[in-house]
């Protein structure tokens, strides 16, 4: 998971986008609001690198860069709707945007960094697939989807450990060592 949130953050500057059929591919870098797709990967990626202690203290910054994510969403939805008039799409993306709110407000424990990595993995492969639904698709969009989809299996694959790793808690025994001195 780890080196699949890096290439995740290495597409940024990777020519990524094609503004129209005959523009040359341009790099997300040159795009500013797009950049927490690509930084997200970086910020999961140091967070699942770390050990407990200071993944914790990343997994803060990471539940902070899922609420802003959240705090993004649901402006740009309702921007859309003050625009636009009311349309599904501005309506999902305000529930889409709140749950990321409400499910990064809780106490960062390993869980709580895991499942709100989910967001920013399922984020990217969306965003991505949005990427490669377009003609002459840059090579980099590409590389950009595989390694979103990389780091979303890979959370995946935290979240089960940690829940793994929480059962097994649950059932070891519990053993009282006497620690007075004889």
């Amino acid at each position: 998971m780890v080196p699949s949130g890096w290439l995740v953050f290495v597409c940024l500057v990777l020519p990524t986008f094609r503004f129209c059929d005959r523009g040359a591919a341009v790099p997300a870098v040159v795009l500013p609001p797009l950049w927490p797709f690509f930084v997200g990967g970086a910020i999961v990626a140091l967070a699942a690198s770390a050990r407990r202690d200071v993944a914790l203290s990343r997994g803060r910054r990471l539940l902070w860069f899922v609420r802003l994510g959240g705090a993004g969403i649901v402006a740009m939805a309702l921007s859309v709707v003050w625009d636009a008039g009311l349309a599904w799409p501005s309506v999902l993306g305000v529930i889409v945007g709140v749950a990321m709110i409400v499910a990064s407000w809780r106490r960062p424990s390993e869980m709580a960094v895991a499942v709100n990595a989910m967001w920013i993995g399922a984020g990217s492969v969306l965003f991505g697939l949005g990427l490669v639904a377009q003609e002459r698709v840059p090579w980099a969009a590409h590389v950009y989807v595989g390694a979103a989809t990389a780091l979303t299996l890979g959370v995946i694959a935290w979240i089960v450990e940690s829940l793994l790793d929480r059962s097994a808690n649950r059932t070891a025994p519990r053993v009282a060592v006497d620690t007075r001195e004889r």
